[in-house]
């Protein structure tokens, strides 16, 4: 048998046919389940992308409602289940194929992989589906640290973001700017 459904059961039912057609009772002998396929990307992976959270969804790819599902977004490529930076989610009990992750740090790329589970605990290998970075957060505390008739220096705290986050000042005449 081809084609089918995947993370559903099946029962096999079977009966003997003779040379002239006729044909016994059928008889069950069995049943299984067929393992979940890997999840599949979709065309809007990341939303909702803030400085500490973002939404992440995948695609069933033939999964039935009500598959079980584990997502990591990891701060490394490929995926490391050990990594102190993963963020991990569950769809347990149940749930669709997204998921809301919180806890992320600020301007820090972050690697979707998902990964779904039978109904007997059999899970897929983990699929890569793409990745994205979190915002950067704003900066604070700025301060003029010297001012001649020409030139001035200035000086701000990053806040929460990493050291190799990239900032633009503009310095205008117009306080509105």
């Amino acid at each position: 048998f081809s084609s089918l459904t995947p993370d559903t059961s099946y029962y096999l039912f079977v009966r003997a046919v003779n040379r002239q057609g006729g044909h016994t009772a059928y008889t069950a002998l069995g049943s299984t389940v067929t393992y979940p396929a890997e999840p599949g990307s979709t065309a809007s992976t990341f939303s909702a992308v803030a400085i500490t959270s973002m939404t992440a969804s995948w695609g069933a790819n033939g999964n039935p409602a009500g598959t079980l599902y584990e997502a990591i977004l990891s701060t490394t490529t490929p995926l490391i289940t050990t990594n102190t930076g993963n963020i991990a989610l569950s769809t347990r009990p149940e749930g669709g194929p997204s998921g809301l992750f919180m806890g992320l740090s600020a301007d820090t790329t972050y690697h979707l992989f998902a990964r779904a589970f039978g109904p007997a605990g059999s899970p897929t290998g983990f699929s890569a589906l793409g990745s994205t970075a979190s915002l950067a957060d704003k900066p604070s505390a700025s301060s003029f640290t010297a001012v001649s008739s020409s030139a001035v220096s200035l000086a701000w705290s990053g806040g929460s973001n990493p050291s190799d986050t990239l900032y633009e000042a503009h310095l205008s005449t117009d306080a509105a700017f």
